[in-house]
């Protein structure tokens, strides 16, 4: 008997039969355990042995199981970015937003999932929870409900390098509290961790975006009489040696240079 647990993909060889009178089949009823996280992608076949001319036959095969789990941790400053390829319905406490657009330095937080909720598989989430701790979230098999497309969360199950934007955020409670922010110069791409999601934006000015209260990561700040103390960035995230008169990133603010 082999079997495949991702649609026929991959298979393995259960290399196992009875060794009684009936030594070129299984016994009738007999249990075989398989481990999968979608029964609709099992499939089971058996194979002839050699020299054995007939008899290969499967009766009938009943698929059961238990409802799989998975966990997630929730730090102190409640929030978590998640992404699973599976439905997963949210416990108790918990609470998932997608990023819906970015205008102005402000990210529009759309609190799509509530305790009970399904977020659909493939979507990658911002979680808020009401304390902090380890929380478990459960796989539903068989839900049909497509992730959203106006997202600009991303994500993966493996560790992965950050794709699909030009400018690429992690979540961090980072010096201007919890955010997303870059993890590397000028919004470069990194490699994002498995089940984790991440920000990937078009051409964002801003090197971080704060969450509590949706405010931005960018404040104005006027430069005419000031000396600001750091690195120069023009509006498209390129870095200035000598500022003239503009409009520039400076330590995550907008500095106007008169």
């Amino acid at each position: 008997m082999v079997y495949s647990t991702d649609g026929g993909t991959t298979w393995i060889d259960k290399a196992a039969y009875d060794t009684g009178s009936d030594a070129n089949h299984f016994a009738t009823h007999s249990d075989i355990e398989i481990t999968a996280d979608n029964k609709a992608t099992v499939i089971v076949r058996l194979i002839q042995s050699n020299g054995v001319a007939d008899y290969c036959y499967l009766d009938y095969f009943t698929v059961s199981g238990t409802i799989a789990t998975t966990s997630v941790s929730i730090s102190d400053a409640k929030y978590a970015t998640y992404y699973n390829s599976i439905p997963v319905q949210l416990p108790a406490n918990l609470q998932a937003a997608t990023i819906d657009s970015e205008s102005a330095g402000s990210l529009t937080q759309n609190w799509r999932y509530a305790a009970g909720d399904v977020i659909p598989g493939g979507t990658p989430v911002l979680l808020k929870a009401t304390a902090a701790g380890e929380y478990t979230l459960t796989y539903v098999a068989n839900d049909a409900t497509t992730a959203p497309t106006d997202n600009l969360l991303k994500g993966s199950d493996t560790e992965t390098t950050t794709t699909g934007g030009a400018k690429y955020y992690a979540l961090q409670n980072g010096a201007n509290g919890i955010g997303f922010y870059w993890m590397e110069d000028n919004g470069a791409a990194f490699t994002s961790g498995a089940h984790k999601a991440y920000l990937a934006l078009g051409d964002a000015l801003a090197p971080f975006f704060t969450l509590e209260g949706g405010t931005t990561g960018i404040n104005q700040v006027n430069g005419e009489g000031l000396k600001v103390q750091g690195e120069y960035y023009n509006l498209a995230g390129q870095r200035v040696a000598q500022p003239t008169k503009g409009l520039y990133i400076v330590g995550g603010k907008k500095v106007i240079v008169k």
